[in-house]
């Protein structure tokens, strides 16, 4: 692990907005940060860190604002990162690439692609930053495969001191503390990533009954490298929620829609990153989601639990349940650290009683050790965090000598894990 000194930048080069309100893309989280500032580079991300520092202002990190929870609201500063872009330049030596925190998704596959190279794992949404990606614990589906930020081979933050720090493969435990950090251990300013030679993926879409689902899981997790499926409660729930057009001739109502994906020479297959996110040309209207992973041994139980509880207590919910499947990683606050799951996604319209109908999934899902996907929406206290993260200690230890001040925290951190 390595601390410097970058060259100093005039106070406030970066863009300062004063007093200037920022909300997520639904516009349920929003708050009004005294500054709001957006460094183009990392000299400028330095110096509003030790602005913020000096005068001791509370510091968030900011990306594209796509996650549901308050993880960005902050009366302090907020440092929104998505001006930090740039090349990625890949090392053929380690087939990893540096890639600038405001870097966005979309736009790194294509960079990826461009230089020969593809990541091995994204999510259905491809529109965050990939730091904001990584940091929540943001995943795609494959039981063999882990999220986004195992993939992480080192982080360059600026820390509570106003530091710019880089941790490598060297530092094991900090890096498994950066990995997924809900931006509490700094600003993250670049980051590391394992990629791979690029390659295609021949993509089937079928749409078995819901007890074919269940019967073929285990089969069709061992048999394809990226594998979920979603079961659509109505007719016409795909294409109301999701835009996503109904098979012809096909009554999806209490169906799956099965998604495989699998390595392709190029002949039958498209680009890795154009197939495995949903590529819509017009977004799905806002919606509000929640997501808990769960050991993926009770994989069955808890789909047919899921859908249970929509039939029989919300038969009026529209939005599909959405199961997918990650490897087990060692990141201390991963929603899969040290165990394989499936994950279990609702959507609730706004205004539609979703308060109720999400506390109904807690309470389902609380008998089976559900981890929160941290970009969404959770009903974790303190002491859930602390029974479920094994590894919280070793967490803690790192963020307090990063910030030893508690400079990152945010109201909703601090109740977690303040």
């Amino acid at each position: 692990m390595t601390v410097s000194s970058p060259t100093e930048a005039p106070k406030f080069a970066a863009p300062d907005r004063r007093d200037q309100v920022w909300t997520n893309w639904l516009g349920a989280q929003s708050s009004t940060p005294r500054h709001t500032v957006r460094p183009r580079t990392v000299d400028e991300t330095v110096e509003a860190v030790r602005h913020a520092v000096r005068r001791r202002i509370p510091v968030r990190p900011a990306g594209a604002g796509y996650s549901w929870s308050p993880l960005a609201p902050t009366g302090g500063m907020l440092v929104d990162t998505r001006s930090l872009t740039g090349a990625a330049g890949v090392d053929p030596r380690t087939d990893t690439v540096w890639v600038p925190a405001g870097t966005v998704v979309r736009d790194l596959g294509d960079l990826l692609w461009d230089a020969g190279y593809s990541l091995s794992q994204q999510g259905a949404f491809d529109q965050q930053t990939i730091v904001g990606a990584l940091s929540t614990g943001t995943h795609g589906s494959g039981s063999g495969i882990g999220n986004i930020a195992s993939f992480v081979r080192g982080v360059r933050l600026v820390d509570g001191r106003g530091e710019l720090v880089e941790i490598d493969e060297d530092d094991e435990h900090e890096l498994r503390a950066a990995r997924v950090s809900l931006g509490m251990l700094g600003v993250i300013v670049e980051v590391r990533l394992q990629v791979e030679p690029r390659y295609h993926l021949r993509r089937e879409i079928g749409c078995p009954t819901w007890s074919d689902t269940l019967h073929t899981l285990g089969t069709d997790l061992a048999a394809h490298r990226h594998y979920s499926t979603m079961w659509s409660p109505h007719d016409d729930s795909l294409e109301t929620c999701y835009r996503i057009p109904s098979p012809p001739g096909v009554a999806m109502g209490d169906r799956n829609l099965s998604f495989s994906f699998d390595k392709s020479d190029g002949a039958d297959g498209e680009p890795a990153h154009h197939v495995l996110s949903f590529r819509s040309t017009e977004p799905p209207a806002p919606f509000y989601e929640m997501e808990y992973a769960m050991p993926v041994g009770r994989a069955a139980e808890l789909m047919a639990a899921a859908r249970g509880l929509l039939r029989e207590r919300h038969p009026e919910r529209a939005h599909p349940l959405f199961f997918r499947f990650a490897a087990g990683d060692d990141a201390y606050l991963s929603p899969f650290f040290e165990r394989d799951s499936i994950t279990v996604s609702a959507g609730a319209w706004p205004d539609t009683g979703e308060e109720a109908f999400f506390d109904d999934l807690h309470g389902l899902f609380s008998d089976y050790e559900a981890r929160p996907h941290w970009g969404k929406l959770y009903r974790h206290d303190r002491a859930d965090v602390h029974r479920l993260y094994p590894a919280l200690r070793d967490f803690d230890e790192v963020r307090t000598r990063f910030d030893p001040h508690g400079l990152f925290l945010n109201d909703h951190l601090r109740m977690l894990f303040g």
